[in-house]
């Protein structure tokens, strides 16, 4: 300001309106000697001086002398002025502390400061990931080009596969009393399954292969009245090259019609459940324990039924994603700190289909370590 033209240049004279004297005194003492005394009573003052006239370092060393007195009187202040000055490591700090010590803090009178303090640091917080996320769908990351998404995974003729196939000749029973109404527990293998790494779903169905056109054509005006239940038993295994993982989660009740609307394809009712995984990117794998169930009218499951002795396989289909094969950047051993490896999917159906549906969440734990290998047995 002493360089051009302005009052203080001529006048030799510059008149502070909004910060105390102690506070210039101890800014300009900071400045020409590199020495200043922080008190409680001037720290705000001097923060404001550090911020008006950005000196750095007198802002650093007032968040140093907050970070050092911090105590159970005054942190919610402490937050309050981080927010204020945008000293993010000392609100965080701040924030910290109160949560340590939040059964004695909630007992002092300044509760509504505190409530208000917290919700928007929360929000603000929110706002902050939400743009990072943003960033996170614009960006363009090294090995997005190995990973295939909204890939079709159906029964066609020539075409492409479904996720699973559960063959007559070796799934015969269960198949049967899934065309008479009953529900059945099947696992889809992942060493049976499709031949790419950490396959996901975000649609998932069932659907009925016949080689022979009639039954097949049959079959599709029947299922027409018929609405499935696909129970996802919460143990998805994911391939990485010739490894397997298993990550646990709660069951999943999908829920759809299998009448489609006849321009989107999508099927006319769905659970929430089954629009939420259909929304948003795919996360639980197919190659887990399923309990199936078609829902309908008992006449229609008479007509269903007179083709249970057919030859018809039970097929998983649906639109999902995977990542490429020998890829060692990112099959390597530090996913081994993250997920356990397993490579028993075997036997973890034989609990299931002892118990009612009731019962299931009283297995998780047998389950989980069945599958880690801690025990081999049901």
């Amino acid at each position: 300001m002493f360089q051009i033209e302005m009052e203080e240049k001529r006048g030799n004279i510059v008149e502070i309106k909004d910060l105390s004297a102690a506070a210039v005194q101890g800014m300009l003492s900071f400045i020409y000697m590199n020495k200043v005394l922080i008190e409680i009573d001037t720290v705000d003052d001097l923060l404001k001086a550090s911020d008006k006239y950005e000196i750095i370092d007198l802002k650093n060393l007032c968040g140093k002398y907050l970070m050092n007195i911090l105590d159970i009187k005054n942190c919610i202040k402490i937050v309050s002025i981080a927010e204020l000055f945008n000293m993010q490591e000392l609100k965080i700090s701040a924030i910290n502390f109160i949560v340590s010590i939040s059964h004695h803090v909630f007992e002092m009178q300044e509760i509504d400061d505190l409530a208000t303090v917290i919700v928007t640091y929360v929000l603000s917080e929110l706002d902050q990931l939400e743009n990072e996320l943003l960033k996170s769908d614009a960006m363009i990351y090294k090995y997005d080009r190995f990973v295939h998404q909204n890939i079709v995974f159906k029964h066609t003729k020539g075409g492409s596969k479904p996720f699973y196939k559960w063959k007559y000749n070796e799934h015969k029973n269960n198949i049967e009393k899934l065309l008479h109404g009953h529900r059945v527990t099947l696992k889809a293998d992942i060493k049976q399954g499709f031949k790419g790494n950490a396959v996901k779903f975000n649609k998932i169905g069932i659907n009925f292969a016949s080689s022979n056109k009639t039954i097949k054509q049959k079959l599709v005006k029947l299922l027409s009245g018929f609405s499935v239940t696909l129970i996802h038993l919460g143990h998805s295994f994911y391939r990485c090259d010739d490894r397997i993982y298993m990550i646990p989660s709660d069951n999943q009740a999908i829920i759809y019609s299998m009448t489609h609307h006849p321009e989107s394809n999508v099927p006319v009712t769905t659970n929430k459940v089954y629009d939420k995984i259909a929304k948003n990117e795919p996360v639980l794998s197919l190659y887990a324990t399923w309990q199936i169930q078609l829902n309908g009218d008992k006449d229609r499951f008479d007509e269903l039924s007179k083709y249970a002795n057919e030859t018809i396989d039970l097929v998983l289909e649906g639109k999902g994603q995977y990542v490429d094969l020998n890829l060692p950047v990112v099959c390597n051993k530090q996913l081994d700190q993250y997920y356990s490896r397993s490579n028993n999917q075997m036997n973890t159906i034989q609990i299931y289909e002892k118990l009612p549906e009731s019962d299931l969440t009283k297995v998780e734990k047998w389950i989980d370590e069945l599958l880690l290998g801690i025990v081999s047995t049901v």
